[in-house]
């Protein structure tokens, strides 16, 4: 009986292990079947969730360089639309010499549903670079949301036979403080993409990433400061440390404390309690208790029998009384304890909030134990986490008002900012395949050829008018 249970128990391990790698071979093969050319760069619709009925696939890839035809570089092109790869329903190509792509630099493709020769659909920012040159991208069902726009998601693609780390979805941080994407940007780290969001001010929403995150999550109280930063930092696998030198290299204020936060820590929570503290207890007590008793009674007792009365008043009560009251309260004055521990210091810096808990408890207030821990640990401490005065300055409370006057009128000024730069033609890009809505846009600015419509000519025409290709004077109005 027992043997039979055990053949039974075989034959369903060989089963199960005949599927698994049956599947995983179909995975691998699924593209195998088709022709791809090494020179092209493809795209799968299955699994997108689009509807492909009367519908192709545009290929947009950013930046390029200044040598490669606009028509290449500029959104909304029909010269970008690929063709589907003979003996496929779903494969889109498209031959990426029009690029002119270089070895070793990191681009970003982002894969477009066209429908009337204009786009109505779109994927997330996916890097690639040329040995990405022959694979096929896909959707696996994974939406990141919209870093701009937190209220609108997008579907996230990625390359068949490529480490997502490497060549993925751009890892960044949202404008509500989200984490998303697999692969850093060339030249970045984790903790970079971290000071970034803490201390750059974006563009779109005139605010550092930080302060629009306390506006719409904070504020709100849907999480507090210290758990949004530590849930950022858990995302981009940093440690307390970092997160606290970050925000002492940005000098950034935040009341995210280090020794409230979940993060793991390079340094032992004993270590900075124990630094300043050992070094004040270990003097302060072997000192003063042995040598100011020792010295006060030793002539006081002594003297005072052998000589007449009238000499032992006089050194017993002079010198005791006016060196130790005047040393003790130098050495530890009140108003110092308060100096060393600002209310600023408490949430950046771990030192502060030790310093005072140790001295007290293990002195008792003779002496000069709780002087040397205030005095030497927060003079270095004080100026650095001082920024008190630069708060302000960070949170662009008076650039608010002043980013987008109602009366100014600039020429194809899309965001509204008064300047006409890049961001105005993206501006108009969104706008086209609905991630911004027309409340959200200056369409009177960004109507750049004056005919009265908003669509991709307006920002082809800015992005023309920056490259010096042309400029407003030449271009006549209801062109």
């Amino acid at each position: 009986m027992i043997k039979k249970m055990i053949s039974v128990l075989l034959a369903v391990v060989l089963v199960i292990s005949a599927v698994a790698i049956t599947s995983i071979s179909t995975s691998a093969a699924k593209y195998d079947s088709l022709t791809l050319d090494p020179g092209y760069l493809y795209f799968d619709t299955d699994g997108s969730g689009w509807d492909m009925s009367s519908a192709k696939v545009g290929f947009y890839a950013f930046p390029l360089s200044d040598d490669v035809d606009t028509d290449y570089r500029t959104w909304g092109k029909k010269k970008l639309q690929g063709k589907l790869v003979d003996g496929s329903e779903t494969v889109w190509g498209f031959d990426a010499s029009n690029f002119k792509l270089q070895a070793g630099v990191q681009y970003k493709i982002i894969f477009c549903q066209y429908k009337s020769n204009s786009p109505v659909a779109q994927t997330y920012d996916l890097f690639f670079d040329t040995t990405c040159l022959g694979h096929v991208a896909y959707c696996n069902g994974t939406e990141y949301e919209n870093p701009v726009d937190s209220s609108k998601t997008t579907m996230a693609a990625f390359w068949d036979g490529k480490d997502a780390k490497q060549y993925g979805p751009v890892l960044q941080i949202s404008s509500i403080g989200n984490v998303i994407g697999t692969c850093l940007e060339s030249g970045k780290t984790a903790q970079s993409v971290f000071e970034d969001f803490i201390s750059v001010v974006s563009g779109d929403t005139g605010k550092t990433g930080l302060d629009n995150a306390r506006t719409y999550v904070v504020d709100v109280g849907t999480k507090t400061e210290q758990k949004l930063i530590d849930d950022i930092g858990k995302d981009l696998s940093l440690t307390a440390d970092q997160v606290q030198a970050s925000f002492t290299s940005t000098g950034v204020a935040t009341t995210w404390s280090y020794d409230a936060s979940t993060l793991s820590k390079t340094q032992p929570a004993t270590q900075k309690p124990t630094q300043a503290p050992t070094q004040a207890p270990t003097p302060a007590p072997t000192n003063p208790p042995t040598q100011a008793p020792t010295q006060a009674p030793t002539p006081a007792p002594t003297n005072p029998p052998t000589q007449a009365p009238t000499q032992a008043p006089t050194p017993a009560p002079t010198n005791p009384p006016t060196q130790a009251p005047t040393q003790a309260p130098t050495s530890a004055p009140v108003t110092q304890a308060p100096t060393s521990a600002p209310v600023t210091q408490a949430p950046t810096s771990a030192p502060v909030t030790e310093a005072p808990t140790s001295a007290p408890v293990t002195e008792t207030p003779t002496s000069a134990p709780v002087t040397e821990a205030p005095t030497s640990a927060p003079v270095t401490e004080a100026p650095t986490s001082a920024p008190v005065t630069e708060a302000p300055t960070s949170a662009p409370v008076t650039e608010a008002p002043t980013q987008a006057p109602p009366v100014e009128v600039v020429r194809g000024d899309a965001d509204g900012n008064n300047k006409l730069e890049s961001t105005d033609a993206t501006w108009i890009q969104r706008y086209i395949v609905k991630l911004i809505t027309a409340s959200e846009i200056n369409l009177a600015n960004a109507d750049a050829d004056q005919d009265g419509i908003v669509d991709i000519i307006d920002a082809t025409l800015i992005q023309r008018v920056l490259a010096e290709i042309c400029n407003w004077d030449k271009i006549p109005t209801n062109a």
